[in-house]
């Protein structure tokens, strides 16, 4: 549920100035250049997406623990990312859902705005993947992380359908698949993007990976 319930016209109207501000600064950003190079040029990337929701079916990107983006820079640039990736991505990418306890009702409704999908439930990152998912988690807690791979692992179709952009997690690395670390050249950009990484996961690292993650945590 939304931290407030003050969805005051004016106020969303100011947040959504501030969301087209930073998209603006983030797509003519030289980290941004590098992303979507990296989207499109880097196999690692563009070929395991492919693989994730080959055509037509659509990737539903999961945006968990974005913080307030009235309040800070770092979350309305990386709310600015999850936009620019969508529509990078095409027509391979479905709805962007958005979830964080501390959302207030006018930051809800500014999303909403941009076509995106506020949940109102907290299932804490214990999300099965049934379709093709690409769940964007910047800066979120260890236990969120180990939640989700928790409720995954060991279910085969639902691993070789998701993926992660977010922290480095190099302890999860005899499975995962990770492509190339990137941060912002500026002081915003770096809270916002530092450390953000791309993480696949390979199907034959199963029983590996269910080790693994039962010691993380």
């Amino acid at each position: 549920m939304p931290d407030d319930d003050d969805d005051d016209p004016a106020r969303v109207a100011r947040i959504l100035q501030k969301l087209d501000s930073a998209l603006s600064r983030l797509r003519a950003s030289t980290f941004f250049r590098r992303f979507l190079s990296q989207l499109r040029d880097d196999p690692t990337v563009s070929t395991s997406l492919a693989k994730i929701a080959p055509p037509p079916e659509k990737i539903q990107i999961v945006l968990y623990g974005v913080g307030s983006i009235e309040a800070y820079e770092p979350p309305r640039l990386q709310i600015s990312l999850a936009i620019l990736l969508r529509r990078a991505m095409g027509e391979s990418a479905g709805e962007i859902e958005v979830f964080d306890p501390i959302l207030s009702a006018a930051e809800c409704s500014a999303m909403e705005a941009l076509g995106c999908r506020v949940s109102k439930v907290n299932d804490r990152g214990r999300r099965i993947v049934d379709r093709p998912m690409l769940f964007y988690m910047p800066h979120c807690e260890a236990a969120l992380y180990d939640n989700l791979l928790e409720v995954n692992l060991g279910r085969i179709l639902s691993m070789g359908r998701m993926a992660v952009l977010g922290n480095s997690f190099s302890e999860y690395g005899r499975f995962a698949e990770e492509g190339l670390k990137g941060s912002g050249s500026d002081r915003e950009k770096a809270r916002a993007f530092n450390e953000t990484s791309w993480h696949f996961f390979r199907l034959d690292g199963f029983e590996t990976a269910k080790n693994c993650a039962t010691e993380v945590g």
